[in-house]
């Protein structure tokens, strides 16, 4: 890459440059999240370190995945195997890939066997907005979410007066093309929403092409102004070539992958101070990978999930929400020659109790405590205590919290034939945060600083010949912001995260951690019917692993652009461009990412 300092700066200049528009807009509401503490909540109410990336953000960068939406998010690193589709990791705040947890519409997505999630397919059609909570959230959600929580908003139908349905087409680099089609709506008391697309790719690395097919849908049914039922699916179907690393390539290997969802809830508002809400989710991961080396593994995980909640509201400065959970995991694979050599069975029940207190205003306390029962490993309390001030002459938003979490093994940790350990305790994290929020000039500029810090006990790390409960692991750092929005024209963001994630018995950082971690995103609206967008993104000082210690991985830094013109209400055109500088990279070592790509794309809306 060539003089990157040079094309930040040069970015960053033009992001300063198109901010000279006069329109002036009103001081922004704000904002509500829901993922924090289970109910709709203002920020300042939440005491937590929320981000919120909605469809605005999506349609402007023309983004087509929800690997590239997460790279909005501060403190937040999304680390592949390669290209798309191979497998990918996110690490909150410098926490284990195992310790965020995903939802979907607040509904849990099961692990797999490794632990985290399947972050490589998932597309962003049907996805209305993601929130990202940065701040510990064991206390309300159970295990895996030591580092947050990442929950996916889907589009509904509720409420609209008309039907919305949209039909688009990209096509571009790597002889990509993807095909999308939605709708959403109501009639009477039913609404819906429903989406598929199908993309194909074929990377410039042998054997990397990839297929994926994917649906997401749900019906709901207002029975009374009190009584709302909805029913929600999707699947998802993707098959990808696993070319290796470039010291050891495999010109055979293959990954398929089928996910499936079903799951129907049930929202009843009981009084004016009582609202319920409960849900039951079905899901089945079916994995088969091939290589080489004649290994061909056959992988079901199988889940059933029942989550309740109630919020209740007995005078008016006070809430109590209270809920319980259960979670009901199989595990089956089978290898080569036909043997099952997993099956397992786990099982875990859990109940929490949240109070939030307005005591006066502009002031919250939020306290929660946890306790969940497991079959396999060790029970656990967790807790959150946290705080959130607003000063009234100038605005500033304070908050801080303390919060003890909890991950327990994996699957592969305590079954896996030969290289398991069953007796493996949960991790356990005992996390800090502090944080300041500063608007300025009637909000149109807002300043935020944010002091984090985990202790994680109880670290499981391979030891030959199996998993131990070895390592003590700091993460510690801060995240600075600023969002600059003159008028409805412009705005801009930029993030700046410093982290620090050590193993203490060691004292050697954490892989693929970046220890600095700078995000800016700008979008402009020359003229009505024409949006551009920019982002920035330089990630510096990362480790890797290579025995018998560990060596630097480079820095790297990408730009990428996208401009949509909208010709009426019903025709919409674009070209994007990703790794504008064609920066050569890799997210691990000897797994290198994508150079410059671009595309382009038509959407009818009817």
């Amino acid at each position: 890459m060539k003089n990157p300092s040079r094309l930040a700066l040069a970015s960053l200049s033009f992001a300063g440059a198109v901010v000279a528009q006069e329109n002036a807009i009103t001081n922004r509401l704000p904002s509500i999240v829901v993922t924090a503490t289970r109910v709709s909540d203002s920020v300042d109410a939440t005491a937590a370190s929320v981000t919120s990336v909605d469809s605005s953000d999506f349609k402007a960068g023309k983004f087509s995945s929800v690997a590239q939406a997460l790279e909005l998010v501060p403190g937040l690193a999304y680390v592949s195997s390669g290209t798309p589709g191979q497998q990918a990791s996110v690490f909150v705040r410098g926490t284990e890939a195992n310790h965020t947890l995903l939802l979907i519409d607040g509904r849990r997505v099961p692990p797999s066997l490794a632990g985290g999630f399947v972050y490589e397919n998932l597309s962003l059609d049907g996805i209305d907005s993601i929130e990202v909570v940065r701040t510990p959230s064991s206390v309300l959600y159970g295990a895996d979410a030591i580092g947050g929580v990442i929950n996916l908003r889907t589009f509904s139908g509720r409420g609209l007066a008309k039907p919305v349905s949209e039909l688009s087409f990209e096509g571009g680099s790597f002889h990509t093309l993807r095909e999308a089609a939605s709708t959403r709506g109501a009639v009477g008391k039913l609404d819906y929403a429903l989406s598929a697309s199908r993309f194909d790719a074929e990377y410039p690395r042998p054997n990397s092409e990839f297929e994926m097919t994917s649906f997401r849908g749900s019906v709901g049914y207002e029975a009374t102004k009190d009584l709302y039922f909805d029913l929600k699916g999707n699947f998802a179907a993707s098959a990808a070539g696993s070319p290796g690393s470039v010291s050891f390539p495999d010109p055979i290997a293959t990954l398929k992958r089928e996910v499936s969802r079903i799951s129907p809830g049930i929202e009843w508002k009981v009084s004016d101070t009582l609202l319920t809400k409960a849900y039951y989710s079905f899901d089945r991961q079916w994995q088969r990978y091939r290589d080489q080396f004649a290994s061909d593994n056959k992988l079901t995980v199988d889940a059933h999930q029942v989550d309740a909640q109630a919020e209740w509201q007995p005078i008016e400065t006070l809430r109590i929400v209270p809920g319980v959970t259960m979670v009901d995991l199989s595990f089956s694979q089978f290898d080569a020659a036909g043997v099952e050599n997993i099956r397992a069975h786990q099982t875990g029940v859990g109940g929490f109790i949240q109070g939030l207190w307005n005591p006066v205003e502009r002031l919250n306390f939020v306290s929660a405590f946890r306790y969940d029962s497991y079959t396999d490993y060790d029970n656990a309390f967790t807790w959150r205590q946290a705080v959130a001030y607003r000063v009234p002459a100038s605005e500033t938003r304070l908050h801080a919290s303390v919060s003890q979490s909890y991950s327990p093994p994996t699957a592969q940790d305590l079954y896996y034939p030969g290289f398991s350990n069953p007796n493996l305790l949960p991790e356990e994290s005992l996390g800090y945060e502090a944080g300041v929020e500063q608007p300025f000039l009637n909000n149109h500029v807002k300043l935020s600083a944010t002091w984090f810090r985990n202790e994680i006990d109880n670290l499981i790390q391979f030891v030959f010949p199996s998993p131990q409960n070895v390592s003590k692991a700091l993460t510690e750092g801060v995240e600075l912001g600023v969002e600059y929005q003159p008028n409805a024209r412009f705005k801009t963001r930029a993030a700046y995260t410093y982290l620090t994630a050590i193993d203490d018995n060691s004292g050697l950082r954490l892989l693929r951690r970046p220890r600095h971690q700078l995000g800016v995103n700008s979008t402009y609206v020359p003229i009505e019917k024409l949006t551009l967008s920019a982002g920035v993104s330089w990630v510096m000082e990362r480790q890797d692993s290579q025995w018998p210690g560990q060596v630097p991985i480079g820095d790297y830094l990408t730009l990428r652009g996208a401009a949509s013109y909208r010709f009426n209400d019903h025709v919409e055109i674009w070209a994007r461009g990703e790794n504008l500088t064609d920066d050569r990279y890799d997210y691990i070592r000897g797994f290198p990412a994508l150079g410059f790509g671009a595309f382009g794309g038509i959407k009818l809306t009817f």
